[in-house]
C-alpha cells in the first residue's frame, strides 16, 4: 500500500496543483482592472495603462511582463514624473537596468514601434546625464540588433558630439560602414587605429580581405573570361597570363602582406586557405615576385 501511495504522489501534487493554482491565474487573467489596462496598452493609451498598472500592481514585487508594461506606459507618458515611476518601478522589483532595458526594446521590436525605443532611452539620458555613455551604447546595440546600419552611424555621431569618446564605437563604425559598402569609410578608420596600434588584428584583418577579395573577384573574372574561347590560342593564354599578373601584383601581393601579418597575430584555416590560394597563384603563373620570401615552400 504504501508502494502504490508513494507511485501516486506526483500525481496527487499535480492534481492539487490543477485544483487550488490555475483558478488563482484564471482570476488574474479575467481580473477587470488588469483588462482594462491591457486594453490600454493595445491602444497605446500610455497614461491610462500606467495609472491602472500603479493600481494592480501596488502589493506586488515580482517582475513580470506586466511590470514590463507598466515600465513602458510610464516612460512614453508625457508628463516629467513617467521617468522617475518607471525608475521607482525597477527598484522595487530588484531587477537590473540591463534585463529591464532588453525587454522594452523585445517589447518594441514586437509592436513594430522600431523608433519609440530611441525617445525612451533620450528621457532617461535626459533624466541621468551621467550615465549618457551607457545609455548611448545600448541604443547603438539595439540598432545594431534592427540591422540599420545607417541609425548605427547616426547614433555614434551624436554620441560624440554629446561628448563620448568617438574612438569608443570606431570598429562598431567601421563595421558599419563595410555594411553600407563604404569601404572607403572603413578603411580610413581602420587606418587611424593602426596608428594608435599597429597590431590591431581586426584592422589587420579589414585590409588583408580587402585585397585578397578584389584580387580573387578579378582573378575569377579573367578565367571566366578565358573560358569561353574556343580553341584558345598561345597569344590568349599569354594575355590572360599577363591579366593575372596585374591583378597579382596589385591586389595578392598587398592581401599577402597583410594576411602573414594577421598570421603572425592568430592563425586560423581561413587565414591559410587564403595565402595559399594566393601563393598557388604566384607559383601557377609564374609571376616575377622574386622581392617575396613565401612561407609556403
Amino acid at each position: 500500500m504504501k508502494s502504490y501511495l508513494h507511485k501516486l504522489t506526483p500525481y496527487l501534487i499535480l492534481f492539487t496543483y490543477i485544483i487550488f493554482c490555475l483558478p488563482l491565474f484564471s482570476q488574474k487573467k479575467s481580473d477587470p482592472l488588469l483588462k482594462s489596462a491591457h486594453d490600454a496598452y493595445s491602444s497605446q493609451k500610455w497614461k491610462s495603462t500606467a495609472t491602472l498598472l500603479d493600481l494592480y500592481l501596488k502589493d506586488s514585487t515580482v517582475y513580470s511582463d506586466n511590470y514590463k508594461m507598466a515600465i513602458i506606459s510610464n516612460l512614453m507618458t508625457n508628463d516629467s514624473d513617467g521617468v522617475e515611476k518607471a525608475i521607482s518601478i525597477i527598484t522595487k522589483t530588484g531587477t537590473t537596468f540591463d534585463t529591464v532595458l532588453n525587454d522594452v526594446a523585445r517589447e518594441f521590436i514586437k509592436l513594430k514601434m522600431f523608433d519609440d525605443y530611441e525617445i525612451v532611452i533620450h528621457k532617461l539620458m535626459h533624466t541621468y546625464p551621467q550615465h549618457k555613455q551607457y545609455f548611448y551604447t545600448n541604443l547603438i546595440n539595439y540598432r545594431i540588433l534592427l540591422h540599420q546600419p545607417k541609425h548605427v552611424l547616426r547614433v555614434i555621431d551624436e554620441a560624440s558630439q554629446r561628448g563620448i569618446d568617438p574612438t569608443l564605437y570606431q570598429k562598431i563604425k567601421a563595421e558599419n560602414y563595410i555594411l553600407l559598402d563604404s569601404l572607403d569609410m572603413a578603411g580610413d578608420i581602420y587606418h587611424n587605429i593602426l596608428v594608435e596600434n599597429n597590431n590591431d588584428l581586426d584592422a589587420i584583418l579589414f585590409f588583408a580581405n580587402l585585397y585578397f577579395v578584389k584580387g580573387k573577384l578579378g582573378f575569377e573574372k579573367v578565367e571566366k573570361e578565358y573560358l569561353t574561347i574556343e580553341n584558345p590560342s598561345n597569344l590568349d593564354y599569354a594575355e590572360r597570363r599577363n591579366k593575372i599578373g596585374m591583378i597579382y601584383r596589385e591586389y595578392f601581393v598587398k592581401g599577402i602582406e597583410w594576411m602573414e601579418r594577421a598570421q603572425d597575430l592568430k592563425t586560423n584555416e581561413t587565414i591559410e586557405k587564403n595565402l595559399n590560394f594566393m601563393y598557388d597563384i604566384q607559383r601557377k603563373y609564374s609571376i616575377d615576385d622574386t622581392k617575396r620570401n613565401f612561407r609556403k615552400k
